[in-house]
């Protein structure tokens, strides 16, 4: 997997408005999200900044689920907080946004091997409301990535290990049922099958 310049030109998404002005810095958007933790709010948004919100966040999950990995696990996160967002959330949203437009000429090069492989990882406790992991998979075929997930855990885990082992048993499945329905594997089931009735015919 590797990231290669488009050569193409798009303006940035600018879709509603913060209830806040956001001040720029000059690292603005060179990442998706910051280390620090987003918190739910603790007053009641307005319907227009509610409005406001979701539409950010539903391109933002049209861009990572379709192509753009690279934001996954920060638009998860986001997507937590639709019904009542904060100013601290807008500006969150907004630093995706900003993101994809600062790396917009790049996209994901697909090619260049033919093996398959499957990456998981977690983050134990980093939810402190309710103290589950996070967790997130990719898997890559023919050098290009196929699936990619971000998500919370369903359970609470009580140490790293367990929290990684929980997200290396969810990819492992994942990728066993993916593997099992390529072509090579299907033409090989295909050829074992034909070769098994000729035995007994």
């Amino acid at each position: 997997m590797k990231l290669a310049d488009t050569n193409t030109d798009t303006k940035a998404a600018n879709i509603g408005e913060s209830p806040t002005p956001i001040t720029k810095a000059a690292n603005f958007g060179e990442t998706p999200m910051m280390k620090a933790e987003l918190l739910p709010y603790n007053q009641i948004a307005t319907r227009k900044v509610i409005r406001a919100y979701q539409q950010k966040i539903e391109s933002l999950l049209y861009a990572a689920v379709t192509t753009q990995i690279d934001i996954t696990f920060a638009v998860s996160q986001l997507a937590r907080f639709l019904t009542n967002p904060s100013p601290e959330h807008h500006a969150a949203a907004d630093r995706v946004l900003h993101y994809l437009y600062r790396y917009r000429r790049l996209g994901l090069q697909l090619g260049g091997a033919d093996d398959f492989l499957v990456a998981t990882d977690a983050s134990f406790a980093d939810n402190t409301l309710d103290r589950k992991s996070s967790q997130a998979d990719v898997m890559i075929l023919f050098g290009g990535v196929i699936e990619w997930r971000a998500n919370k855990q369903d359970t609470v885990t009580t140490s790293t290990t367990e929290a990684e082992l929980l997200s290396l048993s969810q990819g492992a499945k994942e990728g066993q049922y993916i593997k099992c329905h390529t072509p090579s594997n299907q033409r090989d089931s295909s050829s074992a099958n034909q070769a098994t009735a000729r035995r007994y015919s």
